[in-house]
C-alpha cells in the first residue's frame, strides 16, 4: 500500500549498523570499496549498536586473524559505529523533515 497516511513508522533506534574492518598489510581499514576488497587479507563485519555494543561478528577471507588484531579491529568498529549511527539519524531526520513539509 502506498498510502502514507495508513503507514506505520518503524522505530529503528536500536537497530545496529554493520562496520566492515579489513586487514590491508598491517593497517585496519574501514568499509573497503569493491575495487579495494581484493587487497584485504581478511575482513571482520561487525554489527554494533548506537551505544557501541557488539551485536554480532562475521569473518570473511581465507587468512586467520590473530587475537590481538581481532581485538583491535573490534575496537575500531565499536569506536566508529556510534558516529555512523548519529550521522544516519541526522540524515534520516533531514529526509523526514523534507518529506513532512512536502
Amino acid at each position: 500500500d502506498d498510502d502514507m497516511d495508513a503507514a506505520t513508522r518503524l522505530e529503528l533506534g536500536g537497530v545496529p549498523v554493520v562496520v566492515s574492518v579489513s586487514q590491508v598489510g598491517t593497517a585496519n581499514v574501514l568499509d573497503l570499496s569493491l575495487a579495494e576488497e581484493p587487497c584485504a587479507q581478511s575482513t571482520l563485519h561487525v554489527a554494533v549498536d548506537a551505544t557501541g555494543r557488539v551485536c554480532g561478528v562475521t569473518k570473511q577471507g581465507m587468512r586467520g586473524i590473530d587475537p590481538a588484531t581481532t581485538a583491535a579491529m573490534l575496537e575500531v568498529a565499536q569506536a566508529t559505529a556510534p558516529r555512523l549511527v548519529a550521522s544516519l539519524r541526522k540524515h534520516l531526520a533531514a529526509v523526514a523533515a523534507t518529506s513532512d513539509g512536502a
